[in-house]
């Protein structure tokens, strides 16, 4: 079964309807949901998902919190990052000026030696000098 990082740009579209590159994360969620994918992330993931969903003006109230219980329900393989995690994330945020957050999946795919997953531009133009990855517009699989 392939293993991936996925960061909360791919997650979050399994939850907020009319994004961008949606039906190729939706595809994603369905190899998930069928067990033919494996996914990994940081703890955060779950609170950056959410953060979107609370920032997406055309979710209610109702449906946002039907969509938190979702995102705890078909988390990814949640990993705390340790020292070597935490130095290697540190160490590429501050080379590459970029958040220690968006670091942290870059460290976790290579520590695992996984391919990370995105949707994010920057994300991917950093990814590239690290670990091998894959823009959710090229679709899956790698």
């Amino acid at each position: 079964m392939p293993n991936l990082v996925i960061d909360a740009s791919v997650y979050a579209k399994w939850f907020n309807r009319g994004e961008e590159f949606e039906e190729a994360a939706l595809r994603l969620r369905d190899e998930f949901i069928h067990g033919k994918i494996e996914f990994h992330a940081p703890s955060h993931i779950t609170f950056e998902t959410c953060n979107a969903i609370w920032k997406n003006p055309n979710v209610t109230d109702a449906d946002a919190l039907k969509l938190a219980k979702e995102v705890i329900i078909l988390k990814p393989e949640i990993l705390e990052l340790d020292q070597e995690m935490t130095e290697e994330a540190m160490g590429l945020a501050r080379l590459e000026n970029i958040s220690f957050y968006d670091m942290t999946y870059v460290a976790i795919a290579k520590k695992l030696a996984f391919a990370l997953i995105t949707a994010d531009d920057e994300q991917c133009e950093i990814a590239k000098r690290h670990v091998k990855y894959r823009h959710l517009k090229e679709g899956y699989p790698l």
